[in-house]
């Protein structure tokens, strides 16, 4: 089964900027027709990428949270800010 989440689908986009870089190398195109054609497409995967670290980053800082469990109820402090808060 293979799975077309948004981060694989993001990757293959990078992949194809890759691509389009190698061109440029070998002379396939001029680097001028790889600007014109793909720098939109540069500027969107980068955002994607941004949001994916800033998510990345937020789900590990989640995971580092401590799970407490008193009586057999669990809980899990969150983040406000810089302190740490039980709901």
């Amino acid at each position: 089964m293979v799975l077309f989440s948004p981060n694989v689908q993001l990757l293959e986009r990078v992949e194809h900027l890759m691509v389009v870089v190698a061109q440029t190398l070998t002379g396939d195109i001029s680097v001028r027709d790889a600007l014109v054609q793909h720098t939109p497409e540069k500027y969107e995967v980068e955002r994607e990428i941004g949001e994916c670290s800033r998510t990345g980053a937020a789900l590990l800082e989640r995971l580092a949270l401590p799970v407490i469990v008193i009586d057999g109820c669990v809980f899990q402090p969150y983040l406000t800010g810089k302190s740490i808060e039980m709901p």
